[in-house]
């Protein structure tokens, strides 16, 4: 037996959306007849394709491209061809050429395995399609390649891949000879223009000795730095004893010729041994002339001759020195003449070195012209004997390893493979198709979507389950003795009201729904009658604008309604029916005055009354999106019990509604889901 749950009040929302395992396996599930049968179908259609296609044959040559360099003459050497593997990669892309395909074409055509029609522009559709129909696979590291021909004619496919094979052979003697050929008329003409320039670099180079006189220029060099060198020692010798001359010389000038005294204390005159021995005796006379002085006068003979030797000896210092002062003023001179000299010397000799090394640059340039001009003549002539020598000899650089047989067993389609592939496939399409709409759909389908995503207390899920195709049985549900699904879901919604209750005073119940067809009817009906088990309640139907509780109700049962008793036109005794247990006020008969009578006084007074007379009052309200009569009877009400139809509404309609509800000032109850699909988990993924 299928029992409902009974929801917390508690909404806890995910932290992300998150899809379980559990929650994938319930949506496969539901889809679990949908995704065999898309499979199935997308399987048929691949047999019937895979039935359709043509056999295809396939036939491989085998083929080994012999390495460059075992050429007898390298290739390489004549017209250029870089390193192994892109050597080799070069031949698998002329193996693939037209002109490969093209020669094997027209050799199959020849042993007439194949045919063209009278059209000529047939050939070039024919040979693109032979084309398309070629593989080359090369086998790594190794110089294997695999030549493959794939046809509807096995005896063709042997045929196309030989031929092929046979083709690059033939395609590669080809191209070498005429390589070989233009090679050696190139190398020819190439060598006589080469002996006229080593002719030309000969007559330069022996033209320019003549010219600059040159016998043994390596000699005349080494000569040339050595005196250069020789010079130079000189000139930095000569520049230190004129750096001495040229201080003396300053330090005169500076003191000044007539200067004696000045001069006097000048090195060059203090070291002088002359003047230091008559300074030595201008000390002695000096003495002695202080010495007569203390006893006798100026005029006395010895005073008289003592001052002429001491003047006679100044004299000869100021002699001296004077002679000491042109002495090094004419030494002075005579070094930098000396100096300007060498320094000429050295410019002299500096000149003749750098003109012997440009002629040494120039003789070795022209050497060098020769020699490189010779050597590329003896290369170009022992190269073009080679050619001559090897221009007959008909060597592949590639060879027949394995020829193609022609295959028994088709190898392609492998149609087995087609179906289960085809078959994975659709399963898998199906199934990401199914994940994709659930995850992108915006509606309240389970428990999870209206805790989540309205944020409102779920009260129940109730089952969608047609009993019969009568209007009557689809709201007339509930069954006190009855054990299946639906019951109990109203059951559960009975318990989940009282638990929610905030007081015993809490009696008068307004529900509403957002749109029609979300089964509001039917729920609140069959919610009165389970508390009508449990005490006095009435079920009001305050639609007045479409009733439709008498459609499901005998026509005897109702004798008035609601619109009567507002309107004063009769009582609310003689307007109650009765269902079992449950009293019944119908709408009546339709009003356009609808919104007028529910906000009038006397409707709010009539819910006070029947408060008083009723255990639980049950207001069947009309749905939001029509009118906005569920917002003035909620204002009446204690709670307000929301339907939401299960996967009709996008979650922006219904929160909208419910939005309008807490604006009015109504109290939630909460919400309950209606007509869920039973196959569903309580959380969706």
């Amino acid at each position: 037996m299928n029992q409902p749950v009974q929801y917390s009040t508690v909404v806890k929302p995910r932290d992300a959306e998150v899809i379980s395992i559990s929650e994938l396996l319930s949506v496969l599930k539901i889809y679990r007849w949908l995704i065999p049968a898309f499979t199935g179908l997308v399987t048929l259609a691949v047999i019937f394709y895979a039935i359709s296609l043509q056999p295809q044959y396939l036939a491989t040559a085998t083929l080994m491209i012999e390495d460059r360099d075992k050429s007898i003459i390298s290739i390489k050497d004549i017209y250029g061809i870089a390193g192994s593997d892109t050597y080799l990669n070069t031949q698998y892309e002329i193996l693939k050429s037209r002109a490969v395909m093209e020669r094997a074409f027209n050799n199959l055509i020849q042993k007439e395995k194949i045919s063209l029609s009278d059209v000529e522009q047939d050939y070039n559709i024919l040979l693109n399609d032979f084309a398309k129909n070629v593989s080359v696979s090369p086998v790594r590291k190794t110089q294997i390649v695999y030549i493959s021909y794939q046809s509807e004619n096995p005896e063709l496919a042997a045929s196309a891949a030989n031929a092929i094979a046979h083709a690059y052979t033939e395609t590669w003697l080809d191209s070498r000879l005429a390589v070989t050929t233009n090679a050696k008329d190139w190398m020819q003409v190439r060598l006589k223009d080469l002996t006229a320039e080593l002719e030309e670099a000969e007559q330069a180079l022996q033209g320019y000795r003549e010219r600059e006189g040159l016998i043994d220029l390596g000699g005349e060099l080494v000569l040339s730095r050595s005196e250069l060198t020789a010079l130079t020692q000189s000139l930095a010798s000569i520049q230190g004893q004129l750096a001495e001359a040229e201080s003396v010389y300053l330090q005169i000038r500076n003191t000044g010729k007539d200067n004696y005294e000045g001069l006097g204390s000048l090195p060059i005159v203090l070291q002088n041994g002359l003047i230091q021995r008559l300074k030595e005796d201008k000390s002695v006379l000096e003495r002695e002339v202080e010495q007569l002085s203390r006893r006798y006068g100026p005029r006395h003979p010895k005073m008289k001759s003592a001052l002429s030797k001491l003047e006679s000896i100044n004299q000869n210092i100021q002699k001296q020195i004077k002679k000491i002062v042109q002495g090094a003023e004419r030494e002075y001179e005579v070094v930098l003449s000396n100096e300007k000299a060498i320094q000429d010397n050295v410019e002299r000799a500096r000149s003749r070195v750098q003109a012997i090394n440009r002629k040494q640059f120039r003789l070795n340039e022209l050497e060098r012209q020769v020699k490189t001009k010779r050597d590329l003549y003896d290369v170009f002539f022992t190269r073009i004997g080679e050619t001559q020598a090897t221009s007959d000899l008909n060597t592949s650089n590639a060879r027949i390893i394995d020829e193609a047989l022609v295959p028994l067993n088709p190898s392609s389609p492998i149609k087995k493979l087609i179906v289960l592939a085809g078959a994975v496939i659709a399963f898998i399409l199906s199934m990401a198709l199914v994940i994709i709409r659930e995850m992108l759909d915006n509606t309240v389908r389970v428990a999870r979507d209206a805790e989540e995503k309205l944020n409102q207390t779920l009260l129940c899920v109730v089952p969608d389950k047609k009993f019969s195709k009568r209007k009557r049985d689809e709201v007339l549900r509930f069954s006190p003795v009855s054990s299946d699904a639906y019951s109990e879901a109203i059951r559960t919604i009975r318990s989940s009201i009282h638990l929610n209750r905030s007081s015993l005073d809490h009696k008068v119940f307004a529900v509403t729904s957002t749109a029609a067809s979300e089964g509001k009817t039917s729920v609140a009906f069959n919610t009165a009658l389970a508390f009508a088990e449990l005490g006095r309640t009435l079920y009001i139907e305050a639609n007045l604008r479409e009733p439709a509780i008498h459609h499901y109700l005998e026509s005897d049962v109702c004798t008035g309604g609601l619109v009567d008793i507002l309107e004063s036109q009769a009582q609310v005794e003689s307007c109650t029916a009765r269902y079992g247990k449950l009293s019944i006020i119908s709408a009546g008969r339709e009003t356009v005055y609808a919104q007028e009578m529910l906000v009038a006084e006397k409707f709010s007074n009539l819910l006070g009354l029947l408060r008083d007379q009723y255990d639980y009052v049950f207001v069947d309200c009309p749905s939001l999106e029509q009118v906005s009569d569920a917002l003035v009877v909620a204002k009446h009400c204690d709670s307000v019990l929301y339907i939401v139809g299960a996967g009709k509404l996008n979650v922006e309609r219904v929160n909208a509604g419910i939005a309008r509800i807490i604006q009015s000032g109504a109290d939630m109850a909460g919400v309950i889901l209606n007509k869920a699909d039973p196959s569903r988990t309580l959380y969706k993924g």
